[in-house]
């Protein structure tokens, strides 16, 4: 079962960051100009992607980390990963609150505090997600 289970975080690993690369190319189109907004079906279908990857890799990681959960906890980089993947759930809940700025409002004419929280919030997420991936590799 643990093998099945690593198969299905690893496989969704991939999918999901693969989507991540496509919705960052995306909004980048948005700050660069070369979108006035983004599509809302579209930007909310990806944020559901990628929300639920992180969910099916949160349960996947707590069942496999569940059967050595002693051992962990007394693991510097599974800390370090943990701290990571809390980051990631913290930003998944700012970018759901701040995306709406992307369908309504050119990236140029927002104010400059919150194009602060959104650079902010790209450079958590990319640092996060390999973080916590470079945490797993030390890890193992």
């Amino acid at each position: 079962m643990y093998s099945t289970i690593l198969g299905v975080h690893i496989i969704t690993l991939i999918c999901t960051l693969s989507v991540i690369v496509y919705v960052d190319s995306y909004a980048l189109r948005w700050i660069r100009g070369n979108e006035t907004t983004l599509g809302a079906r579209k930007l909310r279908n990806l944020h559901s992607a990628v929300a639920l990857g992180l969910t099916l890799m949160i349960l996947s990681g707590g069942y496999m980390a569940s059967t050595q959960l002693a051992y962990l906890l007394r693991e510097p980089a599974f800390l370090v990963k943990m701290f990571f993947v809390l980051a990631l759930v913290i930003n998944a809940a700012v970018i759901h609150h701040f995306m709406g700025y992307a369908i309504r409002a050119r990236f140029v004419d927002l104010p400059r505090t919150t194009r602060r929280v959104l650079y902010g919030s790209g450079l958590i997420s990319t640092t996060s997600w390999l973080g916590a991936l470079v945490a797993a590799l030390i890890q193992f």
